[in-house]
């Protein structure tokens, strides 16, 4: 069981929403790194980052974040659509941090979507 939550991209009217989502993971990428999440270690992977918590040897994945497009309409998503996807297995404080720090990121213009 985990905390499922996506990221809609706004189109601007020079980036499309697939270079929306590559620049903000990016972002996302970068501002992560610098919190201090104790043990965890986040990996950029080819869609995204992947946090993982070495001393929990029971379950070391902490969550996953990456873009990925709409297989079927999800909230205000459409099909097809790009967005970016958040999965997040723990709710403890780092995770509190790193969500906190994701929804400061994108609260100017992208919208937050609880799935």
């Amino acid at each position: 069981m985990g905390w499922e939550y996506g990221i809609q991209c706004i189109e601007h009217d020079s980036i499309s929403k697939e270079q929306q989502a590559k620049q903000l993971m990016e972002q996302l990428r970068q501002d992560l790194v610098t919190l201090d999440l104790g043990d965890m270690v986040i990996e950029q992977v080819d869609d995204g980052l992947v946090i993982t918590d070495p001393s929990h040897t029971e379950w070391p994945h902490v969550a996953q974040i990456q873009v990925e497009q709409a297989e079927l309409a999800i909230e205000s998503i459409a099909e097809g659509e790009v967005y970016i996807y958040c999965l997040f297995h723990r709710h403890d404080a780092p995770v509190r941090r790193m969500i906190d720090t994701i929804q400061t990121i994108i609260s100017t213009e992208d919208k937050w979507i609880e799935l």
